[in-house]
Formats: C-alpha cells, sequence, structure tokens
C-alpha cells in the first residue's frame, strides 16, 4: 500500500488534481479493500538490499491491474523488469495479450519510451498482444 499511495502521490501529481490523487490513493488506505481486491491478483514484489521498490499484480487472463514503482526506485528499470516477469508469467499461461487501464503518468511513460510495445486504441483501456514478435524500442 505504502508503494501505491508514494508513487500516485509523487509520481503522477503533475498529471491529476489534488481531489482526484486524494480519491484515488487516499491516506490511510484502506486495507481491507487492498486485501479484497489482492486477494484475486497474482503479485509479483521487487526489492533492492531488502527494500520493497515495486510491485506488479496480474491475473492469468492477461489482464495487469497494478505496476508501481517507489518514487525512490523510479526511472531505474524496476517497473520494466517487473513487467517483463509478468509477461513471461502470462505466455506460461497462454494468456494471448496483456490489457491495463492506465494513468495518464504510466500512459505517458510507456508511450514515449515505447517500453512494453503497448498501443492506445480509442477506448481506455490499453493492450499488448502477446503474439507479437518484434517490439519497438
Amino acid at each position: 500500500m505504502e508503494i501505491y499511495t508514494a508513487s500516485i502521490r509523487s509520481l503522477a501529481a503533475s498529471y491529476y488534481s489534488p481531489e482526484q490523487i486524494a480519491a484515488w490513493a487516499p491516506v490511510p488506505p484502506d486495507a481491507t479493500r487492498w486485501q479484497e481486491r489482492l486477494s484475486h491478483l497474482h503479485t509479483i514484489v521487487a526489492e533492492s538490499d531488502g527494500v520493497l521498490a515495486g510491485f506488479a499484480s496480474y491475473t492469468h487472463d492477461g489482464y495487469l491491474d497494478f505496476l508501481f514503482t517507489h518514487p525512490t526506485f523510479a526511472r531505474r528499470g524496476v517497473a520494466t523488469s517487473l513487467y517483463q516477469r509478468v509477461e513471461s508469467a502470462l505466455r506460461a499461461a497462454s494468456a494471448p495479450k496483456v490489457t491495463t487501464h492506465s494513468s495518464f503518468a504510466a500512459r505517458s511513460i510507456l508511450h514515449r519510451r515505447r517500453v512494453f510495445g503497448f498501443h492506445w486504441p480509442r477506448h481506455r483501456g490499453i493492450s499488448r498482444s502477446l503474439n507479437v514478435t518484434s517490439r519497438s524500442s
């Protein structure tokens, strides 16, 4: 919960109003809601010297629900590493694609760097086919 809240309140703050940030990442977080939401997801964490640096949570049918990096570890490849691990797990589970609903902050980074090969159709969600053999860099 700390990574999620810190990431939103720091890394996404320039994209959203204070009211939107407060609604998205309330302080204190609702632990019961977190337990319910995470109970249906597979979660991978990244650590650096014993400190949690980020996490990703997904379903085996290919929905990436969370991909967050603590601001201290931003722009150090944590999200990329987590995503690659998620993608490997989804390939093993025979998921045909990865979909997500991305924040403006994440969408901006993904689009600018084209890190994961996602495309943005006209609807809010974004997806990436796991059958694509080449990836834009």
